[in-house]
């Protein structure tokens, strides 16, 4: 069967401060979380919860940068950075955990290398930009 491929522009998704979501997110850029979000994260690319989101879910990114609230687990494949605002109920996993002091974390921290999510759950993504360094590759089928 022959792959169909497409590019795809890297996307910025913001959850706005006064909107909450209930499900599973899948993303691919930077998503924003200002408000509450219950569920399951997984994406490549950066999860930010700003100061006051509020979020319920396992988060599965590249990067998590944290101001807010979690209630979860979060791995993250390159960084976690735990900001002097945030709370953390849950345990954290990522090569790097950078915490600055006043962070809040109840829960088990490890610092290791943290696999990608598999294939199912994510379409497979050449992260090797194409022709423009915003633009990725994507492979379907």
């Amino acid at each position: 069967m022959k792959k169909i491929s497409k590019k795809i522009k890297t996307s910025d998704t913001i959850l706005g401060a006064d909107a909450e979501f209930e499900g599973n997110m899948k993303f691919f850029g930077t998503f924003t979380i200002e408000g509450t979000f219950k569920g399951t994260i997984r994406g490549e690319g950066t999860v930010i919860v700003a100061c006051d989101g509020n979020v319920r879910a396992d988060i599965y990114a590249s990067d998590v940068i944290i101001y807010g609230k979690v209630y979860g687990t979060v791995f993250a494949e390159n960084r976690i950075c735990v900001c002097n605002s945030a709370m953390i109920f849950g345990d954290i996993e990522a090569p790097v955990i950078q915490t600055e002091r006043g962070a809040f974390i109840k829960g088990k921290c490890n610092t290791r290398k943290v696999d990608k999510p598999n294939e199912e759950e994510l379409a497979i993504i050449d992260t090797v930009p194409q022709d423009d360094d915003n633009y990725y590759q994507i492979h379907n089928g």
